[in-house]
């Protein structure tokens, strides 16, 4: 069966649509991405927190006595006196549920140091370090290593996609 020169024309038009609509979902999928890395930066500090705080509730919760709290009252078919093991198993499940945290966390810092280790070496890494952990903004970055607010936001977009290279692979590539 031979197409028409229509229909070829027909079948031309549509590819050449779907091949914009392609490109433009991956731009806005690049853009997207380097957002995710920002935000993903930002956080990094945080969880490298979260993670000692976790850990310091997990021996508390190991040294707590949760069956005598008086500011929970719970009602139960044993007349008020829980048994032991009720309260080992909840003190399991609270543990757990941190370690669960923890887990997690790490995980996103190892992702995140892996991708830090590509522009570590870079002049100006400290700018990332800066801006994103430290919570300076432009100006008193700029001020702080002497170059123009202009030259921190193209070093610092420059990193960001370096860094967003190493976190999203051949996703990121455009």
């Amino acid at each position: 069966m031979a197409l028409s020169k229509k229909d070829l024309q027909e079948l031309g038009d549509v590819i050449e649509k779907a091949i914009r609509k392609a490109v433009g979902v991956g731009r806005r999928a690049g853009k997207n991405r380097y957002k995710e890395t920002e935000r993903r930066l930002f956080r990094y500090p945080e969880l490298k927190k979260n993670i000692e705080e976790y850990r310091a509730d997990i021996e508390d919760i190991r040294r707590e006595d949760l069956g005598k709290s008086k500011d929970i009252v719970k009602f139960s078919i044993h007349g008020g006196n829980i048994p032991q093991e009720d309260i080992e198993e909840k003190r399991q499940k609270l543990i757990e549920n941190l370690e669960s945290r923890i887990a997690g966390d790490l995980y996103e810092i190892r992702q995140m140091e892996r991708a830090l280790e590509r522009v570590k070496g870079d002049e100006h890494f400290p700018i990332i370090e800066a801006y994103y952990f430290e919570k300076c903004d432009t100006e008193e970055v700029a001020e702080r290593y002497h170059y123009s607010d202009r030259t921190i936001q193209r070093c610092r977009k420059n990193l960001v996609n370096i860094i967003s290279d190493a976190l999203y692979g051949a996703d990121e590539v455009r």
